[in-house]
């Protein structure tokens, strides 16, 4: 049983991940595509990436503490023997790895990191998009 909801939860926070990519790549081609302005099209997507950007560095800093309280790994225990205590011994190098993951960096400075990356996305896709758009109208004049 514990195995079956680890798959679950495991798929589960595939699936939230691929969502939240899809939605921050299409929210600034949506707006764009409807024939907002700039400046709408920068209002609009700009919070909206922020937003998924910040959810989604939170959601991989709290996702391994999620897969290891399911493993029945200890987080308060003092020595690796007490934290494994609970864990089945197949689970145990998984156990260890995502134990080794949860170290570095914290979700703000990673979500920080990825809004300075990413914030010149949507004044890009209106560029693009807007470009081509004169193109093909010149074209077929």
């Amino acid at each position: 049983m514990d195995a079956f909801v680890y798959f679950i939860v495991s798929a589960l926070g595939d699936v939230i991940a691929f969502l939240l990519m899809v939605i921050a790549i299409a929210a600034p081609a949506i707006c764009t595509l409807k024939g907002y302005t700039f400046l709408k099209t920068n209002l609009i997507a700009i919070p909206t990436l922020f937003a998924i950007i910040i959810l989604s560095a939170y959601l991989a800093d709290i996702y391994p503490l999620i897969q290891l309280q399911l493993l029945g790994f200890d987080l308060h225990g003092m020595s690796e023997a007490e934290r494994m205590l609970n864990v089945a011994p197949a689970s145990r190098a998984l156990a260890t790895e995502l134990y080794g993951s949860i170290f570095g960096i914290g979700w703000p400075l990673k979500a920080i990191f990825a809004i300075v990356i990413v914030s010149p996305y949507p004044s890009a896709t209106w560029t693009v998009v807007t470009l081509t758009r004169s193109a093909i109208k010149k074209a077929y004049q």
